[in-house]
């Protein structure tokens, strides 16, 4: 039997990865019983960490809290933050984690590049001090992402970004990421062309995951948990204590606080 720690640590790590989980499937990959998760759901419902819906769970972004010390999209973002200076322009990724980021810039006062308009809200207030640079287009509705229509190279060069940081649906090997949305891909794409740093902020089950929409890209750094597969050895990285679904199921308790 697995301690309530351990499992509410992986059932977040889902939630951070997919946005909203069912209770059923995580039951099943954890080889626990439904009731158990749906205890660990009520308990995280308490801590702000994820709201309850109808047969599982959706993501809940970070509140700024006490609590957020121990999520994992939170120990990322705090790994990233030092990387980051006044006055460069950086891309965002549109994802979970750099939703999440939006709300840890605190005084950093830089351009962001932002291609999905529904995040500008989260940097919008007149006391927060970035600039937000927007491209022209039309809006897929379905992705809530700008259709760049030609121009995303144009936009890229007008406004070339100093830092892309990306967090792909995959990583494939030391020089290609890839997407499961092809606008995601295309914006990507440009940004990391042009970007003179290129950083990677991403859960540890990317590197072992496929998408369809691969591109190419040289990271300067990764940020993920300690469990990087080593043929990504090469690259620096900022790591975090791991813990995954494969080490709930197949590690003993007492190495996984060893891990910790």
């Amino acid at each position: 039997m697995y301690v309530p720690h351990e499992r509410r640590s992986v059932i977040l790590r889902l939630l951070e990865q997919r946005g909203s989980i069912r209770t059923a499937m995580v039951a099943d990959e954890l080889n626990v019983t439904e009731e158990t998760i749906r205890t660990d759901l009520i308990a995280l419902q308490k801590q702000n960490l994820l709201r309850r819906v109808h047969g599982g769970a959706v993501y809940m972004p970070p509140s700024g809290g006490r609590d957020d010390e121990t999520r994992a999209d939170c120990q990322l973002i705090a790994r990233l933050l030092p990387h980051l200076r006044d006055g460069e322009t950086i891309y965002l990724d549109p994802c979970l984690l750099t939703r999440a980021l939006c709300s840890r810039l605190g005084d950093l006062r830089c351009k962001i590049i932002l291609v999905a308009p529904d995040m500008t809200p989260l940097l919008s207030s007149p006391v927060q001090p970035q600039r937000l640079i927007l491209p022209g287009g039309e809006l897929e509705k379905m992705s809530k992402l700008i259709a760049p229509v030609g121009i995303a190279p144009a936009f890229m060069r007008d406004y070339p970004p100093d830092v892309a940081i990306l967090s792909p649906d995959a990583v494939l090997s030391l020089s290609r990421v890839a997407y499961f949305n092809p606008l995601r891909a295309r914006w990507a794409k440009e940004a990391t062309r042009v970007a003179g740093v290129c950083i990677i902020m991403a859960s540890s089950a990317v590197f072992y995951a496929r998408a369809p929409h691969p591109i190419k890209c040289s990271p300067s750094l990764l940020i993920t948990e300690d469990n990087l597969p080593n043929s990504f050895s090469g690259i620096p990285a900022e790591l975090i204590p791991a813990l995954s679904v494969e080490d709930i199921r197949n590690s003993s308790n007492d190495e996984i606080y060893k891990r910790m």
